[in-house]
């Protein structure tokens, strides 16, 4: 009895263990780096409709590759005394399936849109990392935008 008692913990320590191993070495590659190059966010560009602007933020991991990006969309009308956002919208597209969207928020103020979003990376259903980011897309009264 104590010798299979002996086993039983012997085999949930060598599984600890493995799994603690196989955790930290996914979180070293899946990490968002906090330098400058793994943080992008795209100039204005149209979004395909005619109509509207966008903005692109992109994390990467420690080789470069993309782990999620967030496009912020948003239609504005200007007229030379001022301007409005008539729509937006926030889009997010993730590369790999243990970082999930844990809050979005986008509002629109005058002439601009922001969101608010806060993605997790998650492990065995246990949120390892956080990254907010706040991103926002304004046009002025002549049209420029930034």
């Amino acid at each position: 009895m104590k010798r299979a008692l002996s086993l039983l913990l012997t085999g949930i320590l060598l599984i600890s263990i493995i799994a603690a191993y196989i955790s930290a070495a996914e979180i070293a590659q899946n990490q968002p780096l906090l330098s400058p190059d793994s943080e992008k966010t795209a100039d204005t560009s149209p979004d395909g409709s005619g109509e509207g602007k966008r903005k692109v933020y992109t994390i990467y991991n420690t080789c470069g590759e993309p782990l999620w990006k967030a496009t912020l969309t948003g239609t504005f009308t200007y007229d030379g005394t001022g301007s409005a956002c008539t729509s937006s919208g926030c889009s997010i597209t993730i590369y790999h399936d243990r970082w999930e969207i844990l809050s979005r928020e986008v509002t629109r103020s005058g002439g601009s849109t922001t969101v608010r979003l806060t993605m997790g990376y998650k492990f065995l259903g246990i949120t390892l990392l956080r990254k907010s980011i706040q991103m926002t897309l304004t046009c002025d009264k002549n049209g420029n935008f930034s």
